[in-house]
């Protein structure tokens, strides 16, 4: 038998062997999350790749665009239901061999002619194989990926130290984001990810970042950094940690008030400051009240006056120097 797709050869003309090695992982890991009995095939040598499943099979109808038995499933990695018909198409186009054991049958994507549309399309035929193999497995030859180990790392610990910046779902690679002191490895269901597998949201990797290193025993190091990892640290973090950030503090700076930025330290009135990030800034302001030194709208004055009239006409100099002489009595 015969699955004709009605799929371009154009179509995702930007992917390559990693764009579609990606989708055949993430719908293998999908797989494996989804039944407690399914283990993950992988494994390469050369130019030969195998992918896959154990304890599972490919319904013909997930040939059509749009099907997926994952859609609402938030353990997966994918909820789009085209990956791995586009894989086969990618792999098709590069002139891969590709033989897919599925179940008992055999199915091989090729790229054909076709008389109804008069044009070349992705096309999957199947015969019988062995009627007591029972998994999905993705054989692949001909193929060339570089640095094909960082594509998937199994077994993969959240935070991954040796890797910044790196971000893995269900251990399998997504993006490289800047500003990241480490790498991380989420589960599928704390991260939104776009069409392609390589679009994830910065504030949602930062979150979930802030999320996991709010309770982190050097919190209050990490948080002087400025990285990202710990961007959102301030709406994660208990009042108990909040309190030992505030220790740690107090015992570098004394009573100084924290300031993030040039209007806070006008704020401060002249009074000990220390600048930190805001993130800091907030998180020590959650748990104590800095008092500041109230200065009069004379003293707010001067201080406009001392930082800003050397910039300013002598005609704007003389007419300020008056409204200062004269907001003595204003409260």
């Amino acid at each position: 038998m015969t699955y004709t797709l009605s799929i371009s050869t154009d179509y995702v003309s930007a992917w390559g062997a990693w764009e579609a090695v990606r989708e055949l992982l993430q719908n293998s890991i999908d797989q494996t999350s989804e039944l407690n009995d399914s283990k993950m095939i992988f494994s390469h040598n050369g130019d030969r790749m195998m992918v896959g499943a154990t304890n599972c099979r490919l319904k013909p109808q997930t040939l059509l665009m749009g099907v997926s038995s994952k859609r609402n499933d938030i353990n997966s990695i994918g909820q789009f239901g085209e990956g791995y018909k586009l894989a086969l198409l990618v792999l098709a186009r590069m002139g891969c061999k590709v033989t897919i054991k599925n179940g008992p049958d055999i199915w091989t994507p090729v790229i054909e002619m076709d008389e109804k549309y008069g044009a070349e399309v992705l096309k999957v035929k199947t015969r019988k194989g062995n009627p007591n193999d029972n998994d999905v497995i993705y054989r692949i030859e001909g193929i060339d990926i570089p640095n094909l180990d960082e594509l998937y790392l199994p077994n993969a610990p959240t935070v991954l130290h040796d890797r910044p910046g790196q971000i893995y779902v269900g251990g399998l690679y997504v993006c490289t984001v800047q500003d990241l002191d480490n790498g991380y490895n989420f589960p599928p269901n704390k991260l939104r990810l776009g069409r392609d597998r390589m679009m994830a949201s910065t504030f949602d990797i930062q979150w979930e970042t802030s999320r996991l290193l709010a309770a982190d025993k050097n919190l209050y190091t990490k948080l002087k950094s400025e990285k990202g990892d710990l961007r959102y640290a301030d709406s994660h973090i208990t009042p108990e940690d909040a309190e030992a950030v505030l220790a740690h503090y107090e015992a570098e700076h004394g009573d100084a008030i924290p300031v993030s930025c040039q209007a806070e330290i006008d704020e401060a009135g002249g009074g000990a400051f220390q600048l930190v990030p805001r993130v800091l800034m907030n998180i020590l302001k959650s748990v104590k009240s800095f008092v500041t030194k109230i200065i009069s709208p004379k003293q707010r004055l001067q201080l406009f006056y001392d930082k800003h009239g050397s910039t300013m006409s002598a005609e704007a100099q003389e007419d300020l120097q008056v409204l200062i002489n004269s907001a003595g009595g204003w409260s």
